[in-house]
């Protein structure tokens, strides 16, 4: 760990576990239970907000970031996107 200077990726617990658990493969059965265990590792992460923001931000589509996975990600987005005013006709 390279302190607080470093990156916050520096300070992220997935990097002590097989970056496979973070991107598993489907939606149903093994892959979901793949998905809680990531999202466990994520909870008690310390950078975990700092992850999710980068993501969100960045765009990133697939695997499970800052405790949240493609869908959940998908729905932060959009309620970070304001919306165009509607014009009236």
């Amino acid at each position: 760990m390279s302190g607080p200077r470093g990156s916050w990726r520096d300070q992220a617990l997935c990097l002590h576990h097989d970056p496979d658990l973070f991107f598993p493969v489907g939606e149903k059965g093994p892959a979901r239970q793949q998905v809680e265990q990531a999202k466990r590792v994520c909870f008690a992460c310390p950078v975990r907000s700092q992850c999710l923001d980068w993501a969100v931000q960045i765009g990133i589509e697939n695997g499970v970031w800052g405790g949240q996975d493609e869908v959940e990600r998908r729905q932060a987005r959009r309620r970070r996107v304001p919306s165009a005013p509607q014009q009236k006709i």
